[in-house]
Order: structure tokens, then C-alpha cells, then sequence
């Protein structure tokens, strides 16, 4: 099948002539195979993008200087290793430790329990009881 096809059956339209011209500078400049241009045409189709995710894959295939399926493979076995790498890392992750100060594992000296002390509890309630009693006199008096 030739990426015309491809193409037609990824973005369900035939590429213009800009994007065919794009396309071969891919196969002519570039060398990357048609198999590989329609594996980024499948690939983009696959992730519901147009051309233009394509386009990237392509210019990032070509900068690798993947030119065959078999790099394509390769460059996406790889991939899926340093994914796979990453998340046991992050898993792992790094254990935060806090150091504490000196006086963190020091013993308390003096650790009698403290007292109570109730100051002037009688004056308390003798004040209350004296405004109690004004309360009732001012309501009587009005």
C-alpha cells in the first residue's frame, strides 16, 4: 500500500499538494521508507489527530534518524523501557527525612503535675450574686 492509500484510510481525505510535497521530501531527502510514513499516518489516526501530529512524528523520526520499520520498532521498544524505568522510580519514590532538634529526645525535668490553683472563688461569687440581685431590683423598679 502507498501512503496516497494510507492516508486516505487514516484521515479519511487525500493529502494536498503541499502535504504530498512534505511527504516526499520525507521519502526523498530524508530516506525514511513509505511503510514508516504510513506507520505515523496509523499512528496519528490512532490517537484521533489529523496530519499535522504526523508531521511531528515524522520530524521527530527524522531527526533520530529513523528510516525503517525496524527502527520504528526499536525507537518504540525503547520508549516503552524508559516508561516502564520511570514509574518504578517515581514507586520508589525519595523517603523524606526531617532531622529534629536536640531538645526533641531530652527528657522533661520537673514533670510534676500542675496544681490548680482557684483564686478569690468566693469573691466571684459573691460578685455574682450581687449583680444577680441588682438585675432583680431594676426589674422590679421599671
Amino acid at each position: 500500500m502507498n501512503y496516497y492509500d494510507e492516508y486516505y484510510l487514516c484521515f479519511e481525505t487525500y493529502p494536498n499538494a503541499i502535504q504530498r510535497d512534505e511527504i516526499n521530501s520525507y521519502i526523498d531527502c530524508d530516506g525514511i521508507n513509505e511503510e514508516v510514513i504510513c506507520a505515523a499516518f496509523k499512528k496519528a489516526a490512532e490517537a484521533g489527530a489529523k496530519y499535522p501530529y504526523a508531521r511531528s512524528i515524522l520530524n521527530n523520526w527524522a531527526k533520530k534518524g529513523i528510516k525503517t520499520i525496524e527502527d520504528v520498532e526499536y525507537e518504540h521498544q525503547n520508549f516503552l523501557a524508559k516508561k516502564q524505568q520511570s514509574r518504578s522510580i517515581k514507586r520508589k519514590g525519595a523517603i523524606r527525612q526531617e532531622l529534629l532538634p536536640d531538645w526533641f529526645d531530652e527528657k522533661p525535668k520537673n514533670l510534676d503535675k500542675p496544681t490548680l490553683k482557684i483564686v478569690g472563688k468566693n469573691n466571684q461569687m459573691d460578685e455574682y450574686q450581687r449583680l444577680m440581685e441588682m438585675r432583680r431590683k431594676n426589674k422590679l423598679g421599671s
